[in-house]
């Protein structure tokens, strides 16, 4: 009888020892899938924000090609303006 009474509890210690191994396990592997969901989350906000820089840097370049444009229209209304085109041309008619 004392025998049979050791082997059950045996068995009882390895079933507890075998449920906590079975629950740490999946609770491992639901904190696995956690972390991968917020990993995946993280890249795609920086995969967002990199499209908005990339956006951002867009609308600045155009908007310098728009200024750079302005100013050169600017530049050659005040030369024609100047009458330095007209010296320019009596120049090159009596090679300066």
């Amino acid at each position: 009888m004392v025998l049979m009474v050791q082997t059950n509890i045996d068995m009882q210690g390895y079933f507890n020892e075998f449920c906590i191994w079975y629950s740490s396990r999946k609770q491992a592997s639901a904190l696995g899938k956690y972390n991968q969901s917020v990993q995946n989350r993280n890249a795609l906000v920086r995969e967002q924000e990199a499209e908005a820089i990339k956006n951002k840097q867009n609308l600045m370049l155009l908007d310098l090609t728009s200024n750079f444009e302005q100013l050169v229209g600017q530049t050659k209304v005040a030369v024609a303006k100047s009458g330095v085109g007209k010296i320019r041309k009596c120049f090159k008619y009596f090679k300066i």
